[in-house]
């Protein structure tokens, strides 16, 4: 099989999509090294927000994928000639494709039933919701997508006898893994995610409703910031995951789009992958609009709070000095 590259070459619509996932994948993964920091810093935190940190190493493995597979777009990943479906899998920026996708989505649909336990059954949540039964949840969520993975090396074993060249001369999912398990990934992601929306939809009506309609103000009330926090986060991961993951599905599956523009939609899908990107980066933004626990924290690492405090203080003694002279 005579290699044919006539359909890619470093343009600079090609250069622009690497640079952008690039900078996108680096600002997710400082921004989630950040998060996990601030969570990890206090005993309290570490217990009450460890699916959080379990949600921030998946959205810094997702980074590190949008990262690396914008380097290797830049030309140093380029396949030369064709290649077996597993010489595509152990490129270093594929497998992290997968974990990078899969377990954001399973941590978020974590939280969300979570949240959803919390509302619907708050007394049982209080007292057989424990600590370790969360660790239980985020090790089935990581046990998850390593059986995944190992699944996609399965599949490439079984795909990857025929000799082909890569789209794009670039390795995806799809080249590696085969058409069956690439559709169910990507359809996979987006419906994780899909739940765990409506999930948090329902926890947060009926919250609402238990909190003005049956006066459930305790337990029910104290649920709430969470639920808005974690609701907000997977409105923006269905939006910024679903749209780069369907338009992958759909040109797998073949539908409704012809193949010119399914070969102009993958030229530039880069574009759609920056809003994947974009997303592993934007939880910090969420945490610290929406957290207050998050944001008094972080200020403290900053030693901005205990600087205001400090400035406080000299203010109000010389204040009442002034006063007292």
């Amino acid at each position: 099989m005579a290699f044919n590259d006539s359909n890619y070459s470093l343009t600079a619509n090609s250069v622009r999509q690497a640079e952008l996932r690039m900078g996108f994948g680096a600002a997710a993964i400082l921004a989630n090294i950040l998060i996990a920091a601030v969570f990890l810093s206090t005993s309290r935190f570490r217990k009450q927000y460890q699916m959080f940190i379990a949600l921030a190493f998946g959205e810094g493995i997702n980074g590190i994928a949008s990262f690396l597979t914008g380097f290797m777009r830049t030309g140093f990943g380029l396949v030369e000639h064709p290649v077996t479906a597993m010489d595509c899998l152990l490129k270093p920026h594929v497998i992290p494709l997968i974990i990078g996708a899969q377990l954001p989505a399973l941590c978020t649909l974590a939280l969300s039933i979570e949240r959803f336990v919390a509302v619907t059954t708050p007394f049982w949540y209080r007292s057989k919701w424990t600590h370790s039964k969360q660790q239980l949840i985020i090790a089935g969520c990581f046990v998850t997508t390593a059986l995944s993975v190992a699944v996609a090396f399965l599949s490439s074993a079984h795909y990857g006898e025929e000799i082909r060249a890569p789209t794009q001369r670039l390795c995806f999912i799809k080249q590696t893994t085969g058409p069956v398990y690439s559709s169910m990934h990507y359809a996979l992601v987006v419906v994780f995610h899909l739940c765990a929306f409506i999930l948090n939809v329902y926890a947060l009506s009926q919250g609402t409703y238990k909190t003005v309609n049956r006066g459930d103000s305790g337990l029910i009330r104290a649920e709430a910031p969470r639920i808005r926090l974690i609701l907000i986060i997977s409105a923006f991961s269905l939006i910024l995951v679903a749209i780069p993951n369907t338009l992958l599905w759909v040109i797998n599956l073949k539908l409704f789009f012809s193949p010119d523009v399914s070969t102009t939609l993958l030229n530039n899908i880069g574009y759609f992958f920056v809003l994947f990107s974009a997303n592993s980066a934007i939880n910090l933004i969420l945490y610290l609009c929406l957290s207050r626990d998050f944001r008094s924290r972080i200020l403290e690492i900053l030693y901005v709070k205990p600087l205001l405090k400090d400035i406080s203080t000299r203010l109000c003694c010389r204040r009442a000095d002034g006063e007292a002279q």
